[in-house]
């Protein structure tokens, strides 16, 4: 007994000291709470919610897209281009095949098998908004939006942000500290931590949601078969604990290694694909 009192007064500690994770565990819990004992309600207000941003924002996301990748040009071919994240003498921590394999399995992953398939022939099923192009060409137009450079400079122009607080101006590792110097309000840059951190796990879950529905219907299909929830479950907690190992691992030993497997994997698929197609 007193060992369980010492180890939740050290809990209570920590949490005290990195209040931070202190109110997202407390949001994601009350979340997850409020979702799993109102599943239909949530699901509709999720869904609900999400055809208004994309009614009212859609253009806007468009407009964004195109802006953050004009803006790395800009940046890539200005003077603010040479200047170098890192001591001016480092090299690269990592080669370019591992930092390619890593950027692929983080920024792609499993959605790149499934949905880029899938997303041409869903949006030229059900074109995305009114045009005067044919449904095919404005499908493929929007596939590659999403898929290609859009979605990069979305990850890259933030990166490059981080990236600078980081490694030019030595600040923290937090998101707010990109904006400290404009920003004065604590309770304004402390949000934007929570909010990062909200919407990293929202990410994770979804990305976890979507390689387990790929791995089952795959098995479904491979088998004739109907796997049931006891097998979405299992799928769930083992990507989850790979994904755990990856990271309590660190970059070298963990991230890094599965991402060179990972990517190894994805291009003996590609070869398979290309020699079995109409193509090969």
């Amino acid at each position: 007994m007193p060992r369980l009192n010492s180890i939740a007064i050290e809990l209570i500690k920590f949490l005290k000291k990195n209040y931070l994770l202190s109110i997202s565990l407390g949001i994601l819990f009350l979340f997850s709470i409020l979702v799993f004992f109102a599943t239909e309600a949530s699901y509709d207000a999720i869904e609900s919610t999400s055809i208004w941003v994309r009614n009212y924002f859609g253009y806007f996301y468009l407009y964004l897209g195109l802006g953050c990748v004009l803006l790395l040009v800009l940046v890539a071919i200005s003077p603010l281009g040479r200047i170098k994240l890192g001591k001016e003498n480092q090299k690269p921590e990592h080669s370019l095949w591992a930092w390619t394999a890593m950027l692929y399995s983080a920024g792609m992953g499993a959605g790149i098998l499934l949905r880029a398939v899938q997303e041409p022939v869903f949006m030229f099923q059900n074109p995305p908004y009114p045009s005067g192009l044919k449904p095919k060409i404005l499908a493929l137009e929007f596939t590659f939006y999403q898929w290609g450079f859009t979605a990069w400079a979305f990850y890259g122009l933030f990166a490059m942000v981080v990236g600078y607080a980081l490694f030019v101006r030595k600040k923290r590792v937090l998101v707010s500290s990109t904006i400290e110097d404009t920003i004065h309000n604590t309770a304004a840059r402390k949000g934007i931590d929570v909010m990062t951190i909200l919407t990293t796990v929202f990410g994770l879950i979804a990305a976890i949601g979507l390689g387990t529905a790929q791995i089952n219907g795959g098995l479904n299909h491979l088998f004739s078969s109907s796997f049931g929830l006891g097998t979405t479950l299992l799928l769930a907690m083992l990507i989850s604990a790979i994904a755990f190992y990856s990271v309590w691992r660190g970059v070298d030993k963990g991230i890094k290694v599965i991402s060179k497997f990972n990517i190894v994997i994805t291009l003996v698929l590609l070869f398979f694909v290309f020699i079995t197609s109409d193509l090969g």
